[in-house]
């Protein structure tokens, strides 16, 4: 069975950063750099199973000291209102055994209930262009035109074309969405979002 939680000791920051490198650097083959400087403004969430981290994001917040995010650096005219509260959704994985297995409306809910209770009004999310209907699916919208991000572009894929967008949600938007029912994503379509995120 697995369960969720909030990472706290440095522990399990490592086991989930750890993860982040399997899939992102080993299996991805993208160049990240983890942990980044974006880590003392993050929070981890992750699922583990057995003992182990099989899946985690992490929110990033955006405080008025530091408005940046990881998406500004791709998308440098992003601005958010700032009386909210925003937080960027940032390298969501699943361990590749595991996926398909593990997504589901109420895995999300947990994921929105959290970032309620870190005081968070909305979150945004960098997605691959071709993941546009998946994020609409969970209830993020587009809030940037498509973009070029050098560090999603993939081998075969034209130059400098759009591939990525940044995508918004309110909070309490996708939690109302997610309560609702407690029905898993079809199977396909879980395992693409474990694969594009």
């Amino acid at each position: 069975m697995y369960q969720y939680k909030i990472a706290k000791s440095s522990q399990e920051i490592e086991s989930c950063q750890a993860l982040l490198r399997e899939v992102f650097n080993e299996e991805e083959g993208f160049e990240l750099q983890i942990p980044d400087r974006y880590e003392s403004r993050s929070t981890y969430y992750y699922a583990h199973y057995q003992g182990e981290v099989v899946a985690c994001l992490r929110f990033i917040e955006a405080t008025q000291q530091d408005p940046l995010l990881p998406l500004h650096e791709a998308a440098p005219r992003v601005s958010f209102d700032s009386r909210y509260r925003f937080a960027e959704v940032s390298r969501w994985v699943i361990a590749a055994e595991h996926r398909g297995r593990i997504t589901s409306r109420k895995v999300y809910l947990k994921c929105w209930e959290v970032a309620a209770e870190l005081g968070f009004d909305y979150v945004v999310s960098e997605a691959k262009y071709k993941a546009k209907a998946l994020h609409k699916r969970i209830g993020f919208q587009e809030y940037s035109a498509p973009y070029h991000d050098p560090d999603m572009h993939v081998q075969g894929e034209p130059e400098n074309a759009p591939n990525a967008i940044v995508m918004r949600a309110k909070v309490s938007s996708l939690i109302n969405k997610h309560s609702g029912t407690r029905q898993a994503l079809p199977e396909s379509a879980a395992t693409r979002l474990a694969q594009v995120m």
